[in-house]
C-alpha cells in the first residue's frame, strides 16, 4: 500500500520531508509545535496517512474539524490498518457518530482505555472539551491523574504520543467548563475585610453535592459516566484557582478554557503539527507554532470578474427588487455555465437583518435555495449553494470539480472572533488578514485545488472592495501577502467631498473608513445620509483603531468627527 503522496522520515529522528503536489515541506527533528502551510489540496490527508502507516506504533492523536472526515481516516485504517501492524483493537475513534458509539461508551466509562491505544481519532472539538491529558499521554510511564491545568508538567512528559496533528487549523475553541457567575457565591464565604474567599475544592465538591447535584441549576451535564465524574473533579479543583479572576468580572457566564497557545510550552516532548493549506495568511512571524511553508501553492489561473449587486444585508426591510434582481442574473449565469458543462458554486449570506451575525437562523441561505429551485432548466448537478462561514467552506474537496464560484455579498468576520482566535494562537493578525485566509479556504473549494493549471472562474459582487479582491488575487497567483490593513484605502470621492464638507481631519478620514469596513451599515449611512448610532465594544475599537491607552476618551475627537457627518457612535 503506498499513499498519493509519501513522507519520509529522517533516519535518525523524528523529523521528515512531506513530499506534495506542490513542492516539499521539511520538518525538523526537534520536538516543538509546527504550522505547515501546504496550499489546499496539496495531499495534506494523504500525507498524514502516510505518517500513520510508518510510525502508529509510537502513539498517535488525530484531530479534525468534521465528524466526516474523522469517519473517512478511521475506515482507511480499518481497511488498510493490517498492512501496517495496526489491528482493530490498536484503534479508536470518539465521535458523536452513532456508527461509533461503542467506542464512545468505552471512552466514557473507562476514559484511561486511550492511553492504550496506538491511534486516537477525535474531532478539534472534542480536544479542548475534554481531559488533554488522556489524549496525549501513550502508555504511560507514570501515575496519569485528573488534568488539572498545568500544561508545564504535561507537555514536559516524556511519554507522550509522538505525533499530534491538527488536520486543518482548529476553528472551534469550545470553554472546558462553563457556569453563570451568580452561583460564585455559593462557592465563597467573606471575611472579616469583607472579601470573598473561596472555599476549598473539597468545600466546594460537598457544596455541589448538597445543594446542585439533582437541580435545575446544575452547571454540570446530568451524566454519571466516569468521564463525568472525572470532569466534575477536575473543576473542582481548578475553581479555587480561577475564582478571583471570575469574582472581578463582568460577565453574565465564566468558565475555564484551554487553547492551541497552551500546548507551546518552553519544553514540548512531542511534534504538535498543524496543517493549514493557507497556513502563511494566520501564522507568519508566529513566536509560538513555528511556520513552515512552500513558495508556491497554487498554479491555476484564476479570472476574477464583478458584476452588479444591490442588496445590503444589515437592513431589516428586505429588498425584494434587488434580490429578484440577483436571482435573474444569477440564474442566467448557472444556465449559460450549464450549457458549456460547467459547475458553478454559489455563495450566500446565512441570515438577513440588522442581527444577522448573531442568528444562527439560515433564513437567507433557504430562500436563495428555493429561488434558484425553482428553475425546473437548471440540473440540479451542476451548481451548489453553500453559506459563508458554513463548514462547507472550507475542509472539504466535494466541489473540487467545479469551474466557478459566485460570492454574493461581501461578507466579514467579526473582529471579535478575530480577538478570540489571536488569544488563542497568540499570533498578531488584523482582521484583513484573518478574513483573506477565510477567502482563500472558501475559494480553493472549487477546482483551483486540483494545482492542474487550467482556468477558473471567481464571480464576485460589485460591493467587495477593489483592494481587497487584489489581495486574494495576488495571493492565489504566488505574489505574496500584501499588508490589509484599511489604512491606506481609497476614499470614495463623494465621501472626500462630505469629509471636506464636515471639515474632517485626514487621519480620522482613514479611522472612518476603518469603521466602515467593520460595519458596512455606517457607510451606507454616510451615502443615504441618514443619523446611525453604531454601537461597539471598547476592547473590538481598540483592536481596530490602537490608541496609546485603551480608555474611551482617547476617541472623543473621532467621536466628534463621526458627529459632524449624523453617526453617533457608542462605545460599550
Amino acid at each position: 500500500m503506498k499513499e498519493l503522496f509519501n513522507v519520509r522520515f529522517h533516519p535518525d529522528g523524528d523529523g521528515f520531508e512531506m513530499d506534495m503536489v506542490n513542492g516539499t515541506l521539511s520538518v525538523p527533528d526537534n520536538n516543538g509545535c509546527y504550522v505547515l502551510s501546504t496550499g489546499c489540496g496539496s495531499g495534506k490527508t494523504e500525507c498524514c496517512k502516510s505518517i500513520i502507516r510508518q510510525r502508529a506504533n509510537e502513539g498517535i492523536l488525530y484531530c479534525v474539524d468534521t465528524i466526516a472526515e474523522l469517519d473517512k481516516m478511521y475506515h482507511w485504517i480499518a481497511n488498510h490498518g493490517i498492512e501496517f501492524g495496526v489491528r482493530p483493537e490498536d484503534v479508536i475513534i470518539i465521535s458523536s457518530d452513532k456508527r461509533h458509539s461503542q467506542f464512545l461508551q468505552q471512552y466514557q466509562n473507562n476514559p484511561e482505555i486511550l492511553m492504550t491505544k496506538k491511534l486516537v481519532l477525535i474531532t478539534h472539538v472534542r480536544f479542548w472539551t475534554d481531559l488533554i491529558n488522556y489524549f496525549l499521554i501513550f502508555n504511560p510511564k507514570s501515575d496519569v491523574t485528573p488534568f488539572d491545568g498545568d500544561f508545564r508538567s504535561l507537555m514536559a512528559r516524556c511519554d507522550l504520543r509522538k505525533y499530534v496533528i491538527f488536520d486543518e487549523t482548529p476553528r472551534f475553541i469550545q470553554p472546558f467548563f462553563t457556569m453563570p457567575r451568580s452561583l460564585l457565591s455559593s462557592f465563597c464565604a467573606i471575611d472579616t475585610k469583607g472579601s470573598d474567599r473561596c472555599y476549598p475544592s473539597e468545600t466546594i465538591k460537598e457544596t455541589y453535592n448538597r445543594f446542585f447535584k439533582d437541580q435545575s441549576t446544575n452547571p454540570f451535564p446530568k451524566s454519571n459516566t466516569a468521564i463525568s465524574e472525572i470532569k466534575r473533579n477536575v473543576v473542582f479543583k481548578m475553581i479555587p484557582e480561577y475564582f478571583d479572576q471570575w469574582i472581578s468580572s463582568s460577565d453574565d457566564v465564566v468558565g475555564i478554557s484551554f487553547t492551541p497557545l497552551h500546548l507551546s510550552e518552553q519544553k514540548v516532548n512531542t511534534h504538535v503539527i498543524v496543517l493549514e493549506g493557507a497556513g502563511n495568511v494566520l501564522f507568519e512571524g508566529s513566536q509560538f507554532y513555528k511556520l513552515i511553508d512552500v513558495d508556491k501553492k497554487y498554479n491555476c489561473r484564476v479570472r476574477f470578474t464583478p458584476f452588479y449587486f444591490t442588496l445590503k444585508r444589515r437592513e431589516d426591510n428586505f429588498d425584494n427588487d434587488s434580490f429578484n434582481n440577483f436571482m435573474a442574473w444569477c440564474n442566467d449565469r448557472l444556465m449559460k455555465n450549464q450549457a458549456m458543462g460547467k459547475k458553478t458554486l454559489v455563495v450566500v449570506w446565512k441570515n438577513f437583518g440588522k442581527k444577522a451575525a448573531d442568528s444562527n437562523s439560515t433564513d437567507y441561505y433557504d430562500l436563495a435555495v428555493n429561488e434558484l429551485a425553482k428553475n425546473t432548466a437548471l440540473n440540479q448537478t451542476m451548481y451548489s449553494v453553500i453559506y459563508y462561514g458554513s463548514s462547507e467552506s472550507k475542509s472539504t474537496n466535494e466541489f473540487r470539480d467545479f469551474n466557478e464560484i459566485i460570492l454574493a455579498g461581501k461578507w466579514y468576520i467579526p473582529n471579535t472572533d478575530t480577538q478570540k482566535f489571536k488569544t488563542s494562537f497568540g499570533v498578531e493578525i488584523d482582521n484583513g488578514r484573518h478574513r483573506l485566509w477565510a477567502f482563500v479556504q472558501l475559494l480553493c473549494r472549487i477546482g483551483i485545488r486540483l494545482h492542474d493549471g487550467k482556468e477558473y472562474s471567481v464571480c464576485y459582487s460589485d460591493d467587495f472592495s477593489d483592494g481587497f479582491i487584489c489581495a486574494l488575487r495576488d495571493y492565489l497567483e504566488n505574489k505574496g501577502l500584501a499588508p490589509l490593513q484599511v489604512q491606506g484605502s481609497k476614499i470614495p470621492d463623494w465621501l472626500e467631498i462630505r469629509f471636506d464638507s464636515a471639515k474632517i481631519r485626514s487621519n480620522h478620514r482613514q479611522e472612518i473608513m476603518k469603521l466602515c469596513e467593520q460595519n458596512d451599515l455606517i457607510m451606507d449611512a454616510l451615502q443615504r445620509r441618514y443619523n446611525y448610532s453604531p454601537k461597539i465594544s471598547l476592547n473590538e475599537l481598540f483592536e481596530l483603531i490602537p490608541r496609546d491607552r485603551k480608555k474611551s476618551e482617547r476617541y472623543s475627537k473621532l467621536r466628534s468627527a463621526l458627529r459632524k457627518l449624523g453617526i453617533k457612535m457608542e462605545i460599550q
